[in-house]
């Protein structure tokens, strides 16, 4: 799957709080990091994935979809 913007989505969605979205074209070559990123957000109550929400070129965010 490729997102319509390009880049990765990862990430808890709004619309349905317990959904953990993790889609990306280059899911192999991301996947071990990736893992790491989603696990930590997924299994901690304190996230850890920074890296994806802010000092990146591009939130990865699925709320970057959003239509609010």
């Amino acid at each position: 799957p490729m997102p319509l913007d390009g880049y990765p989505i990862m990430g808890f969605t709004p619309e349905c709080p317990n959904l953990y979205i993790a889609l990306t074209h280059s899911g192999v070559t991301l996947a071990p990091i990736l893992s790491h990123l989603a696990a930590w957000a997924i299994c901690d109550a304190e996230t850890r994935d920074g890296e994806l929400a802010k000092g990146a070129l591009v939130p990865y965010r699925p709320e970057r979809f959003s239509r609010s």
